[in-house]
């Protein structure tokens, strides 16, 4: 008869070594493509992000001072008289323009004066604008009370009590006001709101956006990514 052996404690203890190695070698795997899909979804809300932020305050600011042009009494837009934006608060006969400059690094405030068409390109951030009517926007930065306090731009407009969460994640904004101080039609310097002192001036506004840095718990990450971007205002150059 021929004998028979089971698999001896070294067999054994060799094979649970292998088996050990090829699973951390799977685990290794899984995690570093769980890490990968993490940062690739960090990433492209970022970069989402940033396109929304920019595109909100990009319209804002070509549509400010927009008005109907053939509506009565508002037919010469030349003649500072006929302007369709009076005297109101910080805004000057004419002005379509504003804001402020922060106590602190990245809390400036922009504000934009329009009236709203079916034809224009802006139409308020409420969504609820009616034709023909004014309206002044204030985006500022702030904690979303409904998010755990993580910071979004935000929209507050004329008429409405409520301030609007527009995008989340953009944790600072300072604003620079591109001015013509020489009459030649060119932005000769970049001005704080506060050192503003002829808005019918401004040819463009630069925008430094701070988001979030969704990848910030990973070595060698920033806390914020910055995004500049220089808009020219209606009928300013």
């Amino acid at each position: 008869m021929r004998s028979e052996r089971g698999i001896g404690l070294v067999e054994l203890m060799v094979a649970l070594t292998i088996g050990l190695f090829i699973m951390l070698g799977l685990g290794t795997v899984f995690y570093s493509m769980r890490q990968t899909s993490i940062s690739s979804q960090g990433l492209s809300s970022l970069q989402d992000s940033e396109r929304m932020a920019m595109t909100f305050l990009g319209n804002a600011i070509q549509g400010a001072g927009y008005y109907i042009y053939a509506q009565p009494p508002y037919t010469n837009p030349l003649t500072i008289n006929s302007s369709p934006f009076p005297l109101s608060g910080v805004f000057a006969m004419g002005q379509t323009l504003s804001g402020t400059t922060g106590g602190s690094p990245g809390t400036d405030t922009l504000s934009v004066r329009f009236q709203v068409s079916a034809a224009s390109n802006y139409q308020g951030c409420t969504g609820s604008a009616l034709a023909g009517s004014f309206y002044t926007d204030t985006f500022s930065i702030a904690a979303n009370p409904a998010d755990n306090s993580n910071p979004y731009l935000y929209c507050t407009e004329s008429g409405s009590a409520a301030s609007i969460p527009l995008v989340a994640g953009v944790s600072g904004m300072t604003v620079l006001y591109g001015v013509d101080t020489t009459g030649s039609g060119s932005v000769t310097e970049y001005l704080t709101a506060s050192a503003v002192t002829d808005w019918s001036a401004v040819k463009t506004v630069n925008l430094t956006l701070n988001f979030s840095n969704p990848l910030a718990q990973q070595p060698n990450q920033p806390a914020s990514v910055t995004l500049s971007h220089t808009v020219a205002i209606m009928n300013g150059l």
